[in-house]
This record gives structure tokens, sequence and C-alpha cells, in this order.
């Protein structure tokens, strides 16, 4: 696709003559130099929040950061960086220190509404939504080993609920009340998904929970050295998950999915969203949005999941306001927020 320019990028010159009448250059965004009388347009250099490397956010952020620094004219450069995922990623464009974050949605919903994690922040209305990326699963798998068969068995036990400031960490939080937990009737650890595989391989700890995009090539990586007993969220329970907190729907992943399965795995899914900062230009992120929701066999080519993006679920989950870019570009698309 050819690049776009989006509208009002402000046109510089960016040499002038020295004062002692010879002519200079200056490096520009891009790190080459132009030459003196020319004009060049002002970079644009994107901080993108994803989350840990080993999970979804990190690599698929990256491919879709390629995408827009491809197709988007004066977007130079997306830096993608590594971070604790939701709750961190929307404190981290609250403050101004990135431009687009990745959040499960019902995190989003939080902060606008100023409960949950972000009752002590107040309301966060600091961003506006992109759009749905891939829908979140929760996986929660255990060691054989341990006696774990149910959630419920997780009492006393090791487990791995997701780095502080993860949609993850919260996930964990709100799945164990719903079977009469809380993290202080477990062992918590708080790892990076990369160092909880670890962790779990080495049998440093009982149980992982993590929310990834499915399949998932984390859980492959363990299911295809390690056994596992996936740890279904079903019944009563799932019925209580869900009265609390709706953003969940129920999830089944099917039994040849991974090596050793001997049933479908029953869990809960959410969706992951883009965020942009409200300081973002409308004609910007419309560009943005455009780009990520066009190029999809571009993206999936660096990451699978990009296949899972798509126009007719960009909108699915979605509780808190389009940015104004994004909603421009959906409602040329036919597609309206509910």
């Amino acid at each position: 696709m050819k690049k776009r320019l989006f509208s009002g990028l402000t046109l510089l010159l960016v040499l002038s003559l020295a004062l002692v009448g010879c002519g200079g250059a200056t490096e520009d965004g891009n790190g080459g130099d132009t030459e003196e009388g020319t004009e060049a347009a002002d970079p644009v250099n994107l901080q993108l929040g994803t989350g840990g490397s080993a999970g979804t956010y990190y690599p698929l952020g990256g491919a879709i950061g390629q995408v827009w620094k491809n197709e988007v004219e004066g977007v130079s450069n997306v830096q993608v960086n590594e971070t604790n995922a939701s709750v961190e990623n929307i404190r981290l464009l609250d403050g101004g220190s990135i431009d687009l974050g990745m959040s499960i949605n019902f995190i989003a919903d939080y902060a606008h509404q100023g409960i949950e994690e972000f009752e002590e922040d107040g309301e966060v209305t600091s961003f506006g939504v992109m759009g749905v990326v891939y829908p979140e699963v929760v996986y929660a798998f255990a060691n054989p080993s341990a006696g774990i068969e149910t959630v419920a068995d997780l009492e006393g036990k090791v487990v791995e609920v997701g780095p502080p400031g993860s949609g993850t960490a919260v996930a964990t939080r709100q799945v164990l009340e719903a079977y009469g937990l809380t993290f202080d009737d477990i062992d918590v650890r708080n790892s990076n998904f990369g160092d909880a595989v670890s962790a779990y391989k080495d049998g440093g700890v009982d149980a992982v929970f993590a929310v990834v995009s499915s399949p998932s090539g984390l859980v492959h990586d363990v299911t295809s050295t390690h056994d596992v007993q996936f740890l279904d969220i079903v019944g009563e329970e799932l019925d209580t998950l869900r009265e609390a907190h709706p953003f969940y729907s129920p999830f089944v992943v099917e039994q040849d999915e991974y090596e050793g399965m001997e049933a479908d795995y029953e869990t809960v899914t959410m969706q992951a969203l883009m965020l942009a900062s409200n300081d973002l230009s409308e004609d910007l992120v419309y560009e943005l949005t455009q780009a990520m929701y066009e190029n999809t066999e571009t993206i999936a080519e660096t990451h699978n999941v990009g296949n899972q993006i798509s126009l007719e679920n960009a909108l699915n989950g979605v509780t808190t306001p389009l940015h104004p870019g994004a909603e421009r570009y959906f409602e040329e698309q036919g597609i309206e927020l509910e």
C-alpha cells in the first residue's frame, strides 16, 4: 500500500545559513542529512507500550509498529516498549510517556471509571480506543504431580499470577475470587511470562496463569516438553465470575490444540485493545487505525495473531470512548460503537 500522509503534518525548513556565511547540514529524524534549502516533514516518532517479551503484546506490537512505519507517511519510527502490559500501559499513556498502548478491554473500562486497579488514580480519560486487536484467553495450568485438578485446589500452592500492573494479574485475582480464594490463600509469584514458564519447567512453581492469544506459542512451549493439567473455568464459578465481571465470555480450546490434551479446555476470553493518547491528532490516529486494519496479512507474516485482527470484530467488547480518529475511520466503514 502506498504511504499515506496524514493532514496537518507541519513542514519545516531544516537548514539555515550559518552566521559566518558557510552552508551547513543538520541531521534529520531518520539519521540522515538534508541539503541546504530543502524542506522535509517533521518526523513522527511514536512510543508504543506493549507487554513482556514472552507474551503476545510485545511481538505483535512490533509487527503492527512496522506496518505503521511503512504505511503512514511521516511516521519515521515506532519504538516498541516492553512493559508490564495493561494497567501500566494506561498509566504510561496518562503520564505522557507513551503515545499508544495495548490493554485488555476491562482494564480500559476500569480506568475510565476510576475503579478496581484505578481507584486511587481516579478516572483516567486521557486515551481513546483504536479498536480490538484480538481475543485474549485466560490460560491456567498446573503440574499434574501437585495434586491440582481445579482452580479451588490452588490454595496453599505456589502460583505465577502475572506481573504487577498486568491484565493477567487482575484476571487471575478475579478468577480466584470466583472460586472463593484470594492472593492471600496462595504463594504468589509475579514473574513475566517467560520467567513463569521457566519456573514451571524447573519445578519452582505449581501453577501458572497467563492471559494471551490462542493458540499460544507460550503454551505450546510448555506442553511440548512438560505435562500440564489445564484448569477449567466452568459451572457455578464461571457464572459467579461473569456476574461480577461481564467482560468475560466462555471460550473452548479444542483438544488437539496442544500436545498431551485429553479433553477440550474450557476457559474464558476478553478482548485486547489498541489505545491512543488523546494528545495524538485525529488525522494521525485515523491513518494508524486504517493501516492496522487494512494490512492484517502483512502483520500476520511477522506474528500469526495478525490473522485475528478484523473489522468485523473491531468494536466487540469496547465500552470506553473511541479516539476521534478511529471513530471517523469506523464510521466510514459503516461500523458504530453500540
